[in-house]
């Protein structure tokens, strides 16, 4: 069994509209479930009284079921072509028996009619837009209400804190809305559709695209062993809809709606992409998100609107100014930073990116240092511009993420840039412990050569590292 537990995630404010919408299906799930299972409770106990009967009555008058006599029909169809003679007077039967048998049928679909489930799930041969919307909210079960929520705030922060609320908001609805369209369109049936899961495919197929390069860390019961391991959503997501496709073509009756899964991750997917194609994001969506943000002055809303102008020279003027009251404004730094990438001026660039990189290392948090290192620092080529200090801090967020190679990649990283520095000793003491703990021996026996060549006066340390002890 593999169950996602973290994605990376490296937020500006409170999620606030991810929180209600968990929240809110927590509350309702609360006070509808109850109801639903005694609802279940008594529709079932009436229909099998009804079963029942007309069972017997079956068994009786079977030569009035020609069609259902014979082996393999499905029970569905076989109670349904019953159930169907019966109501139309096909099957002879005493006023006595048809009475009872008229006060179970009533009685089933009074119930049937007042069951939840069907007053506000979606259902696709009775279009209501108002169960469009309420149907997302309603939960069959525990494990059907964990699991949505669960997937929703892997994906829904990141998407929520970059989008903005409201349209985040409006994005998780309208997903939810196509998914039980499509499902609709695959499924013409009177079976109501209810859970959030449309909608949530729908997040997670933008989350493919916007954050394809974001580690999903995974929790795995291989019997008797448990280990953790970590994929890119870029990654995991895609073979999920390619698993929820092949159900969807395949699997007949399961109870889940699978053809909703997969539209609701087609749409999100193909939104995202359009978004950037036309850059509705990055024109639209992250300057509304940046005026939402705590601290934003005249000289912040003014570098923006010379960035639109294409004045990068005075957008960088602004943004210096800005950052002279508030030098550890997140958005402020990184603008700048971007801006000086456009420019042509990596150093600068690098300053400023690294200033990012610190304070969220202050934060104590590894999987938004390895977000930011990933998403900026190697990104954009800027590994020459850290500081022996900032490579090691890089490399402990890999080890605390039970990352192993890349920790050794960016130990290998920092050596190479600092080969002749006062740190290349040091360096290469790390590298030795890492490929110790990842088992990777050989490599380890290398690095100690190379530390014993250069620098002697360490060789007792490096061995002591070789052979798995600490200095």
């Amino acid at each position: 069994m593999i169950i996602p537990i973290a994605s990376e995630t490296y937020i500006r404010r409170f999620p606030l509209v991810t929180t209600v919408i968990i929240a809110l299906n927590f509350l309702i799930f609360f006070i509808t479930y109850p109801v639903m299972t005694r609802q279940q409770k008594e529709y079932s106990r009436v229909q099998y009284k009804l079963w029942k009967l007309e069972y017997t009555i079956y068994i009786r008058n079977m030569d009035s079921f020609p069609e259902i006599a014979e082996e393999g029909v499905e029970p569905a169809i076989f109670a349904d072509s019953i159930h169907a003679k019966i109501a139309s007077g096909e099957v002879p039967l005493s006023d006595e028996e048809y009475d009872y048998w008229e006060e179970l049928n009533n009685k089933l679909e009074e119930i049937k009619s007042n069951l939840l489930v069907r007053k506000f799930g979606f259902i696709p041969d009775r279009f209501s837009f108002l169960t469009l919307i309420t149907s997302l909210f309603l939960h069959g079960g525990w494990l059907h209400l964990l699991g949505n929520m669960w997937f929703l705030w892997l994906v829904g922060v990141n998407i929520e804190d970059r989008w903005g609320r409201l349209f985040f908001l409006g994005f998780y609805i309208v997903s939810g809305i196509v998914a039980s369209l499509f499902h609709a369109m695959m499924n013409y049936s009177d079976i109501p559709l209810i859970g959030a899961s449309g909608a949530i495919a729908g997040l997670m197929g933008a989350f493919t695209i916007r954050f394809f390069n974001h580690r999903i860390k995974l929790l795995v019961f291989l019997f008797p062993m448990v280990f953790t391991f970590s994929v890119y959503a870029g990654v995991m997501f895609p073979f999920w809809f390619l698993e929820q496709l092949m159900y969807a073509v395949y699997i007949n009756h399961s109870g889940v709606a699978f053809w909703a899964h997969v539209a609701g991750f087609a749409f999100g997917a193909v939104a995202v992409v359009v978004m950037k194609a036309t850059g509705f994001e990055s024109r639209v969506l992250e300057k509304r998100v940046d005026e939402t943000l705590d601290i934003v002055d005249r000289d912040f809303r003014e570098a923006f609107d010379s960035i639109e102008s294409g004045d990068i020279d005075g957008a960088i003027e602004k943004l210096l100014k800005f950052l002279d009251e508030h030098p550890d404004h997140y958005d402020a730094n990184m603008e700048l930073a971007n801006l000086y990438m456009k420019k042509g001026n990596p150093a600068l660039a690098a300053k400023y990116y690294r200033h990012i990189l610190n304070s969220i290392v202050k934060e104590g948090e590894h999987i938004p240092i390895i977000q930011f290192y990933n998403d900026y620092i190697r990104e954009n080529k800027l590994d020459r511009y850290l500081l022996p200090g900032e490579f090691y801090r890089i490399a402990d967020a890999y080890k605390k993420n039970n990352d192993g190679h890349g920790e050794i990649a960016v130990l290998l990283q920092a050596y190479k840039f600092y080969r002749e520095g006062n740190d290349a000793p040091i360096i290469l003491l790390r590298l030795i412990k890492s490929l110790r703990e990842n088992n990777m021996i050989d490599k380890a026996k290398k690095v100690y050569e190379e530390l014993v060549r250069r620098f002697p006066r360490y060789t007792e340390q490096g061995k002591m590292y070789l052979e798995g002890g600490d200095y």
